[in-house]
């Protein structure tokens, strides 16, 4: 439930403490180009922390079911990617962190366990996901 930023370097390591979930994290994704960490929940949720605050900057509900795992797009104006239970993979703006669009398997979709986005291996050039 709750997402914890350490410095092993600091006195004191544990920076942060993100509280916000209400059931278990099941993913986490830092973001340092965009000082933030993404967190992926059973709850349901993606929530955007700033890490220079402690604060969260959001809390997006797009599926319906457990989110098991989280990506991340390095292009110039690249995308987060989540994925559970559902079987759906959601696209996020990576400076918003707004929803973009949702990739749907077909009908019998099976829950996605582990996502990657690899940039410029597309036929245009673009990023292409693999779950």
């Amino acid at each position: 439930r709750t997402v914890r930023l350490w410095d092993p370097r600091l006195r004191k390591p544990q920076v942060f403490l993100f509280k916000g979930h209400t059931d278990a994290v099941n993913a986490l994704l830092l973001d340092s180009s965009r000082s933030c960490i993404v967190s992926g929940g059973r709850d349901q949720t993606i929530r955007i922390w700033d890490i220079r605050t402690g604060r969260q900057r959001s809390e997006k509900l797009e599926h319906f079911g457990s989110v098991n795992c989280l990506a991340i797009s390095k292009e110039k104006d690249g995308a987060y990617l989540s994925s559970g239970r559902d079987g759906v993979i959601c696209v996020w703006k990576r400076g918003s962190g707004e929803f973009a669009r949702s990739l749907r398997q077909g009908p019998n979709a099976k829950a996605v366990s582990c996502i990657t986005m690899k940039g410029g291996e597309g036929s245009d050039g673009g990023s292409r996901s693999v779950s």
